[in-house]
């Protein structure tokens, strides 16, 4: 399993994508993605498959994670800190592609 904490990892790596552990089992394009991901590098391997394709895909796996980057806060007063990862943007992203539409309306 991945320590999402220490991003020291390439991000691409097919090895970081295997070992990657969703927290939920929601059914969304990120977990059908995350579950066929084999798949869809053979498919890409095979140039059946933009590189902007799977690009996003891959996006949509790690969306919320530090992996895409992450914005730390400090209280002034306390010194209490928090990390909020970035998220992917993509329109493949059910979370990401609601909030664009919305913003969008």
């Amino acid at each position: 399993m991945i320590d999402l904490s220490t991003p020291d990892t390439l991000l691409y790596d097919s090895a970081v994508l295997s070992s990657y552990i969703r927290k939920n089992t929601k059914e969304s394009f990120g977990y059908i993605f995350f579950d066929n991901i084999d798949y869809i590098t053979k498919l890409y391997n095979d140039n059946r498959m933009r590189d902007v394709t799977y690009k996003n895909i891959l996006d949509t796996i790690l969306c919320g994670s530090v992996y895409l980057g992450f914005d730390t806060y400090e209280c002034p007063d306390c010194g209490f800190e928090t990390t909020i990862p970035h998220t992917c943007k993509s329109r493949f992203c059910s979370k990401c592609a609601a909030k664009s539409a919305k913003q969008r309306s």
